[in-house]
């Protein structure tokens, strides 16, 4: 009677909800935490009493419900994917014809997957769930009383066995438990930087194989966490499109990708930490020589890390001889904290620029950010229709300050243009950069003065002369153009 009681319930529950809300559902199975099953010997009964981890029992009601949880999933990224496929052919033509779109909107969508999960973020995991009692109690009790109702004579329960008896004289010793400690955060001291290391030379391995090859290929990244001080190298966006070109990596390798000098992997693998290890795999270094172009920028990056380690170094050492120096510090601080903060409005920005642009629709021009760094952008404009650039395509740069948009970007042709207003460097003479900026201007709006001025130079103010002679003669000018253009 009591299930059937609960099982009307239910069903009154779950009408009255979709009454509500309007929507149809599939009714979850009704599942019940404590079986009971009732065996019958003779003219007396008995009960025993199994239980099922609440878990399992709602991962039980998750699989049923799963399908329909993909279908609503699947409608979200539905509703968002023009913005993807968006975004993708706005990567494909600014960073190379090479990209595939669909591997970068799948990996998108996992990512959005994977962002979803922080929505419900794992708490403490205890030993004893609460509201659960141990199976093995309740059903030796419901034993006990069942015995006790089938045999008029009662039962003598079983106590523990006596113990040797204390003398009130001799003190008890109590052994207190040693409490575990707390692990301990890694110090992380830093790459010790040499410049004499990087050469034309110099063998460089992806640290995911590096990590696989002193096997510890089951965590990834413990080779960085283990030693902290390894010469470590991320690659921007250019630095993956070399690597995947020659197949170093894949072309969706990821989000980060370390470079890691070789003869240090080496020295580790004949270190006493190691040279004993049997899940060494050295062949999986596969180490490689990287351009003269990619070892200037590793260069640049290491002496930039280590500048800020000297800088924070002597403010430490300032602030232990001089107690004034905290307060300066804290100023310092404080200054931070407000740079930090107008980087953020700034970057709210560029995304909300970045969207208007992918949604604009207009022919001929877009830009996405370089990699990580939202302050820096790769354009591309094509030739306006009935001008001598027609069917040219041009890559340009976009560096934003912390001050956009209240200043101007710094705005260059990434690719040689003949064109009187840039000069052989690639900067534009353009008003609109400089004195005519104004903070209602917007990507999308230099990109399309910039294409505009490609079919209408000003030639009062050139900054290649040699163009602007031509420019009258625009079949001399276009003859000109076509033999001098690289893209």
């Amino acid at each position: 009677m009591g299930a059937h009681r609960s099982e009307g319930r239910s069903r009154d529950w779950l009408q009255q909800d979709a009454t509500e809300h309007q929507v149809q559902s599939m009714n979850p199975w009704n599942i019940m935490i404590k079986h009971r099953q009732v065996h019958r010997r003779g003219r007396r009964s008995q009960m025993t009493v199994s239980y099922t981890d609440p878990v399992i029992s709602m991962d039980l009601l998750r699989t049923v419900l799963q399908p329909s949880f993909n279908e609503d999933i699947l409608a979200v990224f539905r509703k968002y994917m023009k913005f993807f496929e968006k975004g993708a052919v706005n990567v494909k033509e600014n960073i190379g014809e090479e990209v595939q779109t669909d591997q970068l909107i799948k990996e998108a969508c996992r990512n959005c997957l994977e962002h979803a999960k922080r929505l419900f973020p794992e708490g403490e995991k205890t030993t004893n769930r609460p509201g659960v009692e141990p199976p093995v109690k309740r059903a030796r009790q419901m034993e006990d009383d069942s015995s006790q109702r089938g045999s008029p004579v009662p039962k003598k329960r079983k106590g523990r066995p006596p113990g040797p008896a204390i003398p009130y004289d001799r003190p008890v010793q109590f052994s207190t438990p040693a409490k575990p400690k707390a692990s301990e955060a890694v110090k992380r001291e830093g790459p010790k930087w040499d410049p004499s290391r990087l050469n034309e030379k110099s063998t460089f391995v992806l640290g995911s194989r590096a990590n696989k090859a002193l096997g510890m290929g089951g965590t990834r990244g413990r080779i960085y966490i283990k030693h902290a001080d390894l010469f470590k190298y991320a690659a921007d966006a250019q630095d993956k499109h070399w690597l995947a070109e020659k197949q170093h990596m894949k072309a969706t390798g990821g989000k980060m990708a370390y470079l890691l000098i070789e003869e240090d992997v080496q020295d580790l693998a004949i270190s006493d930490d190691y040279k004993d290890c049997p899940d060494l795999k050295m062949d999986e270094l596969k180490p490689f020589v990287v351009p003269i172009w990619m070892i200037e920028k590793m260069q640049k990056a290491m002496d930039s890390q280590s500048q800020k380690a000297a800088t924070a170094d002597q403010a430490m050492a300032s602030q232990n001889r001089d107690p004034a120096a905290a307060s300066s510090a804290a100023a310092l601080k404080g200054n931070e904290t407000s740079v930090n903060a107008l980087k953020g409005s700034v970057s709210k920005r560029l995304q909300q620029e970045l969207m208007t642009l992918m949604m604009s629709g207009d022919k001929g021009i877009s830009a996405f950010p370089e990699s990580d760094n939202l302050f820096k952008w790769i354009g591309t404009i094509d030739g306006a229709q009935g001008t001598v650039y027609e069917g040219l395509r041009y890559k340009l740069s976009l560096e934003f300050p912390s001050g956009y948009p209240y200043k101007a970007p710094t705005v260059k042709f990434v690719t040689p243009c003949f064109h009187p207003n840039v000069d052989e460097n690639g900067y534009i003479c353009l008003d609109i950069l400089k004195e005519k900026w104004s903070a209602l201007y917007d990507v999308r709006s230099i990109l399309l003065s910039i294409q505009s001025l490609l079919g209408e130079p000003n030639n009062d103010s050139p900054m290649n002369a040699v163009a602007a002679g031509l420019w009258a003669d625009q079949e001399a000018f276009k003859t000109h153009l076509h033999s001098t253009y690289k893209n």
